[in-house]
């Protein structure tokens, strides 16, 4: 992926970015057989939502709220403020939202196992694995107006990811590609269900799925289609929502995000 991502011109990045795309289809037999059952039979006769299942292993969650309590804001008017303290904590049971994100860049798992405390969000996942940096307490700077609302928490998808089927990488030269692959979808819907069941189990409730973009125009890509279409199938598959969250300077989802009913 990292020599993929240092060829120039953008025209052959691209036509390469997508041969990479068609070798992880055919090796997880993944992304065209998942897309293929979110926009045929999301729904059987009965109307029961289906499920997609797969034979990968439970992830990993990797407790990092010790070393995540020592990390500062590195910039804007928070700068060198732990982020633990910038704000009060909230109670658990006021949570009711959870904001999708991609951090833009490709690190290799032994670098992830290193720097994802690093992260600004509550959960961070990869292929396998859940790393867990604050309590669904802590208030993040990270969602723009979802951080005013106060209710929302916060999921990186580790990773750089195409913005559209037929669109952009952030700064693929620099940032490197990727591709959603089978492991770290079902991290990321693991994440999200265990954080219904926390807020739940204090007398909450999650409701809301939500992307970063529909609360800024400055995150068009994040956290692409890829990581939204996933989301589009969890919220289907237990009960959430996307709307509520179109805040103002934020965008609508293009439809390449969305997935057929």
């Amino acid at each position: 992926m990292s020599l993929f991502s240092r060829i120039t011109p953008a025209a052959v990045r691209d036509t390469l970015a997508r041969a990479l795309a068609d070798v992880m289809d055919e090796q997880g037999a993944f992304a065209a057989e998942r897309i293929a059952a979110e926009a045929e039979s999301f729904e059987d006769p009965t109307g029961d939502v289906q499920a997609y299942t797969t034979e990968i292993a439970e992830p990993r969650v990797v407790d990092n709220y010790d070393k995540a309590a020592r990390v500062a804001y590195s910039r804007g008017a928070s700068k060198g403020v732990l982020k633990v303290d910038r704000y009060p904590d909230r109670p658990l049971e006021t949570v009711n939202a959870v904001m999708l994100h991609q951090p833009g860049v490709v690190r290799s798992p032994e670098s992830l196992e290193r720097t994802a405390h690093r992260f600004t969000c509550h959960a961070l996942v990869a292929a396998g694995v859940i790393y867990r940096n604050y309590p669904l307490t802590t208030r993040l700077i990270a969602g723009h107006g979802a951080d005013r609302l106060c209710r929302c928490v916060h999921i990186e998808v580790a990773g750089n990811y195409r913005g559209t089927p037929d669109g952009r990488y952030w700064q693929p030269d620099r940032m490197g590609m990727s591709v959603l692959d089978p492991a770290t979808a079902d991290a990321l819907e693991h994440c999200v269900v265990m954080f219904m069941g926390e807020v739940e189990d204090a007398g909450g409730q999650l409701e809301y799925l939500w992307n970063h973009r529909q609360f800024s125009k400055s995150r068009a890509i994040d956290p692409g289609f890829e990581i939204a279409r996933e989301g589009e199938r969890i919220r289907r598959l237990h009960g959430l929502s996307n709307e509520g969250g179109r805040a103002r300077g934020g965008l609508a989802d293009p439809e390449s995000w969305r997935v057929p009913a």
